[in-house]
């Protein structure tokens, strides 16, 4: 199975040019090749808020582990200055120091192969669920839709067809598969409810 790899994203605030960075299918720089949860933390300004946080992390690489997931959190603080505040960070929680990073909003980043594939709020349970039905969807799109698009979307050697690149940052899922249903290009009408999803989350972080 490829591996993946997810950038998650904790904190309250978020920069109007981070908005518009965190885009499906944009690089994420330092990712790696592995299956990662990259977490980045607010700026931390005492212990109790510290221990929030590294409860957080705690129940999110319980819930990745189980799909082959290990945490990384990025700290936007050197490290000493992080450390006066905040210590006991899980032992199975990498902790990177960054100082120039900037804080962004709670969100979960499914990244692979170096690319945001999917976006959503940061849960636990729901990272896990998204993670499988990802995989259920590039499953179903290597079987049914690369043969046309390519293996990363990208091919447009058909008559009539277009480089999926991008798509999920002008359409969702759901509106993708619909799109595909009236093309009649690809018979989807064997596919369950929860495969139509999927494969929605799939195409919409090609």
């Amino acid at each position: 199975m490829k591996r993946i790899a997810i950038a998650v994203w904790m904190s309250f605030g978020i920069m109007a040019e981070e908005k518009t960075r965190l885009q499906l299918g944009s690089p994420v720089p330092n990712a790696g090749d592995g299956r990662i949860a990259m977490v980045y933390l607010p700026n931390i300004a005492d212990a109790a808020a510290c221990r929030a946080e590294m409860t957080k992390l705690a129940d999110m690489q319980k819930a990745a582990r189980e799909v082959g997931v290990t945490v990384t959190a990025v700290v936007p603080l050197e490290e000493a200055k992080w450390r006066t505040a905040c210590t006991g960070a899980p032992s199975d929680v990498r902790i990177v120091f960054n100082p120039g990073a900037s804080a962004m909003q709670q969100l979960t980043a499914f990244v692979e192969a170096g690319r945001v594939r999917r976006i959503l709020k940061s849960d636990p349970a729901a990272t896990v669920a998204d993670v499988k039905a990802w995989e259920d969807g590039k499953a179903i799109y290597d079987a049914q839709c690369a043969r046309c698009h390519g293996p990363d979307g990208s091919d447009m050697n058909y008559p009539e067809i277009k480089s999926l690149t991008g798509i999920g940052n002008r359409i969702d899922g759901a509106e993708i598969i619909r799109r595909t249903f009236l093309t009649g290009a690809v018979d989807l009408s064997s596919l369950s409810a929860a495969r139509l999803r999927a494969l929605g989350i799939y195409v919409a972080g090609l």
